[in-house]
């Protein structure tokens, strides 16, 4: 995987969920077991990554006045569950 390759762009548009889950029933040109796992880390820190910039997203819209309402349901929650995500010490 290349520096500006990502882990999501090597995955690609295949159905991992309900592709079959033998070990055999590789579709062609998808990962292997160990490439897959060898993706990990790189999911694990570009899910870290996006994270940081929805708080920080939101720290905007706060500053902005936005309220738990509004934020809420862009992300198609409760204001309560936004607020308890974000806003909770």
């Amino acid at each position: 995987m290349g520096e500006s390759t990502t882990a999501f762009e090597v995955l690609g548009d295949h159905d991992f969920v309900t592709a079959p889950s033998r070990r055999s029933a590789t579709p062609e040109g998808a990962p292997d077991i160990p490439g897959l796992l060898a993706l990990l880390p790189a999911l694990e820190d570009e899910i870290a990554a996006g994270e940081r910039r929805l708080r920080e997203c939101v720290r905007m819209l706060r500053a902005r006045r936005a309220t738990w309402r509004e934020i809420g349901d862009a992300l198609q929650v409760s204001r309560q569950a936004a607020w308890e995500r974000f806003g909770a010490p």
